[in-house]
């Protein structure tokens, strides 16, 4: 069946589905696989109610609806700091405002995790691999209208290719694709997933000192990588949902001339395109350095990466000195799983 054909089909019957609550059931019983980490003690797993985020997440910022309800790990962010909202009113087209495009729910949810691989970045990628599975499985039992059409992509600082655990032998993972996939119907698909993702995002610390995230993932997406390696990652009517980690900002260094090209207005118009310039589309999550922890990363504030995180209204930024991630990422879910809700198809 045709993409548009099936995605008109569910958005019809999406029209009376309030929301996923979900159980400890719908995630099953995790497994990690040759990983030891377990699940942050500050992530609850079921539960209902409203509980909204009162302004103590490590020195994040959000543009999206920083609350979470009914479903799965609402999760309790007990960090110092400061937390703000500006609610994603933006009613500018092509920004924060549907532009005059129908809304109707995604039917699919991309994922793409661009994870610093640079000396210095062990602890980091240790305390992401900590709940990015809770995260992606969060969001895919709570969007109801993309279940079982969940990918995951992983990106290093400094190659646009995929990360895959074969060296790039296809298939790269038991998707069949170079990118992970979320099967619900399968009997050990979350065992799979998580001990796939638990390692993908552990891209390691060899990576070249050269960090270019953004050069990265515009090249991953939308250059001559997407049409080859990466290629049909992207799926026309699915949410983009972009989360970023690095202990460095995207700058052009001197005297060396390292980092992405452009600037954040020509970045996010970039990735934009591949929503026809509907920005709300794209979901953007950055756990960067900020000012609040000064003396942790390589830089005491990423203001060019926080730009482009906040040009897109569904987005919020994290210290990324901040010794836990977990409380940040499921705080997420649900704006993620509003804008999915609120999807446009370009």
């Amino acid at each position: 069946m045709h993409r548009r054909t099936l995605w008109a089909l569910l958005a019809t019957t999406a029209l009376v589905v309030t929301g996923c609550g979900g159980t400890e059931a719908d995630c099953g019983q995790f497994c990690s696989g040759n990983v030891s980490e377990t699940a942050p003690t500050s992530m609850s797993m079921g539960g209902s109610g409203t509980e909204t985020d009162t302004g103590t997440d490590g020195a994040s910022t959000s543009n999206g609806t920083d609350t979470s309800g009914s479903g799965p790990g609402t999760g309790v962010d007990t960090e110092s700091g400061s937390d703000t909202g500006t609610g994603g009113t933006d009613t500018e087209p092509g920004s924060g405002s549907s532009g005059g495009n129908p809304i109707v729910p995604c039917i699919g949810v991309n994922f793409v995790f661009v994870v610093d691989n640079s000396v210095g970045m062990a602890e980091e990628q240790a305390r992401f691999q900590a709940t990015a599975f809770q995260f992606v499985s969060q969001v895919a039992t709570q969007a109801a209208s993309a279940m079982g059409n969940v990918s995951i992509a992983v990106l290093t600082t400094d190659e646009p290719e995929f990360v895959v655990p074969t060296g790039k032998l296809e298939p790269g993972y038991s998707s069949g694709f170079n990118w992970m996939r979320w099967d619900p119907a399968s009997v050990d698909g979350n065992a799979t997933l998580q001990a796939e993702l638990n390692t993908a995002v552990m891209v390691g610390e060899s990576g070249d000192p050269n960090e270019r995230p953004m050069d990265m993932l515009l090249e991953a997406l939308t250059g001559d990588t997407s049409e080859g390696f990466n290629a049909e990652f992207v799926e026309e009517d699915a949410l983009l949902v972009v989360v970023l980690v690095t202990d460095e900002e995207d700058d052009v260094e001197q005297p060396t001339l390292w980092g992405s090209d452009g600037d954040p207005d020509a970045w996010v118009d970039t990735l934009a395109e591949l929503k026809e310039g509907i920005r709300k589309d794209i979901a953007v999550l950055s756990i960067v350095p900020d000012d609040s922890m000064k003396g942790c990363a390589d830089d005491t504030d990423a203001a060019r990466l926080k730009a482009f995180t906040e040009a897109f209204p569904t987005s919020a930024t994290h210290d990324v000195c901040q010794f836990d991630y977990s409380a940040f990422l499921i705080s997420q879910v649900q704006p993620v799983v509003d804008a999915c809700n609120e999807f446009s198809p370009p």
